[in-house]
């Protein structure tokens, strides 16, 4: 008994033991991994450092990192990956600016070297700066910075951007925006490139720029920053919406859609229908302003603006405020309404007034079926001065505030008393039709406008 509990306290320690000197030669298998690994690494550093950031990135024009994959690196078994972007300066103006008149480098090449393989528990890196080699590059060319981003301000990462030229020699080239939105074209031969965005699917560029950029005459030597792309996701729409039922608005009422960004000038201009307006028009987009969009009906001076707060894949409901008019006048005649000219001259109005619409007041009065001298029609209208003109009456003309109910009414003509038909005629009695009463208003007056 006493011999077996020895063997097994024997076999215990030895399997400890055992234990112990396998994670030891492991731990120094991992130790040497992680020196060569370290020292594969240092060793890859200098061979960049010694082509300098030209050669570290020669050929490419992707600002995104770029990876190089050497699988057993220099017959080690290990294998090394290198992933270099670069680096600009002057971010105050562009995050990708270049000094202009230096190197056509974009500034230094940043660099990540990884080493894998072996005993290795994870992997060795290394981070540094490579800088560019004085003289390499000058020799073989120019360098160009694109730079695109959201309206937001923000980076856009991913976007395409192809590099033409018809100069002798040159080579076509594309690359992808990276993080920071950059894309650098290096050792393009002298003469005249275009840069050129691939706008991808549910985009749009901001207003008054397009899609392209000329670098007329590139040198040898140069760098030079292009002006920013600008991109944003279009907003899915606007509709407008004004009068009621009982209230229609007129057929030509103006409608100015403002650009918050750009101050009181009309970006979309249209007369309102008795629908909904819908903006934008088939084939436009709506850029979405930082500063929102606001919507007047009617002239630019009358009333406030409607806001419209836009959000992309989304449809923006508004409704304009209007006073509702009560039309009093003679029946069966027509009513034209005309708005005021725009003193500033920036809406539609032009400085001019113009006219709105017509609308016809009935002949006879709603449940009767004998004539009245005067019957009422609705309409509806924004803020600001208004006339309205009928034969054989003078104008009318009003201000409005855009939200109160009024009316406005002709005083009628005493209608005319019915011929009597005289005692004792052989002839037959001619028919009369009584008229209605005068239709009176039941809205209270609407304000007339100071000359």
């Amino acid at each position: 008994m006493e011999v077996m509990a020895a063997m097994a306290i024997l076999v215990v320690l030895t399997a400890a033991t055992v234990g112990i000197l396998i994670n030891s030669l492991e731990a120094i298998r991992g130790n040497t991994d992680r020196v060569k690994a370290a020292s594969i690494a240092r060793t890859k550093l200098a061979e960049l450092r010694n082509q300098g950031a030209d050669a570290v990135m020669a050929g490419s024009v992707d600002n995104a990192p770029v990876e190089l994959i050497e699988t057993d690196y220099d017959g080690t078994g290990f294998t090394v990956t290198t992933t270099s972007r670069w680096v600009g300066f002057d971010e105050d103006t562009n995050p990708c600016a270049t000094v202009v008149g230096g190197s056509p480098t974009q500034g230094y090449a940043q660099s990540r070297i990884e080493v894998v393989g072996g005993e290795l528990q994870a992997p060795q890196f290394i981070d540094a700066v490579v800088p560019p080699t004085s003289g390499v590059a000058e020799a073989e060319g120019g360098a160009v910075t694109v730079y695109v981003r959201g309206e937001d301000a923000q980076p856009l990462s991913g976007r395409q951007v192809t590099a033409t030229s018809t100069a002798a020699g040159a080579v076509g080239q594309t690359g992808l925006s990276g993080t920071d939105g950059c894309i650098h074209f290096v050792k393009l031969v002298p003469g005249a490139w275009t840069f050129t965005l691939v706008q991808t699917a549910g985009e749009m560029l901001q207003p008054g720029t397009d899609g392209a950029r000329d670098v007329p005459a590139l040198v040898v030597g140069e760098n030079v920053a292009v002006d920013p792309f600008v991109t944003a996701q279009p907003v899915a729409g606007i509709t407008l919406t004004a009068g009621a039922e009982s209230f229609p608005l007129p057929a030509r009422v103006p409608v100015a859609v403002i650009y918050g960004a750009l101050g009181p000038v009309p970006r979309y201009d249209a007369f309102m229908p008795n629908e909904p307006l819908a903006l934008p028009e088939a084939g436009q987009q709506l850029w979405p302003d930082p500063l929102g969009y606001s919507a007047t009906l009617g002239c630019l001076d009358a009333g406030s603006a409607t806001a419209l707060p836009v959000s992309p894949g989304q449809v923006t409901q508004a409704q304009f405020a209007t006073s509702q008019v009560e039309v009093v006048g003679p029946g069966g005649q027509t009513v034209s309404v005309s708005h005021a000219a725009d003193p500033g001259g920036r809406g539609l109005c032009s400085g001019a007034p113009g006219d709105a619409g017509t609308l016809v007041v009935p002949e006879l009065e709603e449940g009767f079926d004998v004539p009245s001298s005067t019957g009422s029609a609705g309409v509806s209208l924004p803020a600001g001065t208004w006339t309205f003109s009928t034969a054989g009456e003078d104008d009318l003309t009003v201000t409005l505030d855009g939200v109160t109910a009024c009316s406005v009414h002709w005083s009628p003509a005493t209608s005319p008393e019915p011929t009597p038909t005289p005692t004792g005629s052989s002839s037959p009695t001619p028919t009369t039709r009584a008229t209605m009463p005068p239709r009176e208003p039941t809205l209270d007056p609407c304000l007339v406008a100071t000359p």
